[in-house]
């Protein structure tokens, strides 16, 4: 078994609103989704307790600003993460 140190990735939804011919996301057999609040503030807390954690990605294969909470969830993790680098990649 592999201790987990750090979270690089956090996906906020699998949703994703393009159907980029590089991308698998629209192959992929999986329920598009949001993750829910109680879920992200129990990741918020399980990132907080690696001190190796430097950086935070609130991306995945789904487009994070389609999450309906998507600025709510931001704010979040600045407040209870605030020296660990928040970053993100979006298709908008």
């Amino acid at each position: 078994m592999i201790k987990i140190s750090t979270v690089h990735q956090i996906e906020l939804t699998s949703r994703c609103n393009l159907r980029c011919k590089y991308c698998v996301h629209h192959s992929m057999a999986r329920q598009k989704m949001d993750m829910t609040r109680e879920t992200f503030e129990r990741v918020l807390e399980l990132v907080a307790g690696f001190p190796e954690q430097h950086e935070l990605n609130l991306c995945g294969i789904g487009e994070s600003t389609l999450h309906p909470q998507f600025c709510e969830f931001v704010a979040l993790a600045r407040e209870r993460l605030p020296n660990i680098d928040l970053t993100m990649a979006t298709n908008g």
